[in-house]
């Protein structure tokens, strides 16, 4: 016999939803580091390794976005790195560096126009936004129901507190959305005008050196910076660390 005490059994969809989370963003043990400046040069490293931009500058605008995903709660706005270029020039490889260190990454075209609203307000992850000259901005046809959603999300999401609302397809009751967020968008035309100036702009340009084709994940020292990162996050997010780890009383000045 069940009682109203008895906490209520997850459904079929709630047990789907967190299988795939777990694949999305896997749990991964906290690894210690040095210091900050230490796991700052990691993950600069990291990205001159795979990475070929225009400007060297652009390896710390990217190093500190990676770190600032992390501490994202403890800030009321956020900038959008936007990488600005021609095709080729390494603005998808950005993103991908992106995916593979930053706090929760998930690709726009990953989520439909219906599930936008609900995926960054359940979860305030990295949206890494990838081939915007796409949208269909001064078309005869329009922008599409996503980019639409996406561009709410941009123009509300840069401020903590600018809400969104949205009428229940079920009740027709508004319901409230917290797009607050961090991201990071590419495509080789100039965004709208309101967007732009909330973006850092990097402009973007071919390659010139020659970079690896593929990011092995697996490689050590990638999976121990993804630790290094999940204990960076645990301090400043979580205001804790494991035992023997660096705490927030080790960063004071």
């Amino acid at each position: 016999m069940k009682t109203d005490n008895q906490p209520r059994e997850p459904t079929e969809a709630e047990l789907r939803t967190k299988k795939h989370l777990s694949e999305m963003w896997p749990l991964r043990n906290p690894v210690k580091y040095e210091d900050e400046e230490t796991l700052y040069t990691h993950i600069r490293l990291f990205l001159e390794t795979f990475w070929d931009p225009p400007d060297e500058r652009y390896y710390d605008v990217l190093a500190s976005t990676i770190l600032f995903s992390y501490r994202i709660r403890q800030f009321n706005t956020t900038p959008y790195p936007f990488l600005f270029g021609p095709k080729g020039c390494g603005k998808s490889r950005a993103l991908d560096l992106l995916r593979v260190l930053c706090y929760n990454p998930i690709m726009s075209s990953s989520l439909t126009p219906a599930s936008i609203y609900q995926a960054i307000n359940a979860w305030h992850p990295t949206l890494l936004i990838d081939e915007t000259d796409k949208w269909g901005m001064g078309t005869k046809s329009g922008p599409t129901e996503q980019t639409l959603a996406v561009l709410q999300v941009l123009n509300a999401g840069y401020r903590r507190g600018a809400y969104i609302l949205r009428a229940s397809r079920e009740t027709g009751d508004p319901i409230i959305y917290d797009t607050f967020g961090l991201s990071v968008i590419a495509g080789t035309e100039p965004l709208p005008e309101t967007l732009m100036d909330r973006c850092i702009v990097l402009r973007m340009e071919k390659n010139v050196k020659d970079i690896p084709l593929t990011i092995d994940e697996t490689v050590s020292t990638i999976a121990e910076l993804k630790g290094q990162l999940e204990m960076y996050y645990s301090i400043y997010s979580m205001g804790k660390s494991a035992e023997g780890n660096p705490s927030l009383r080790d960063y004071q000045v």
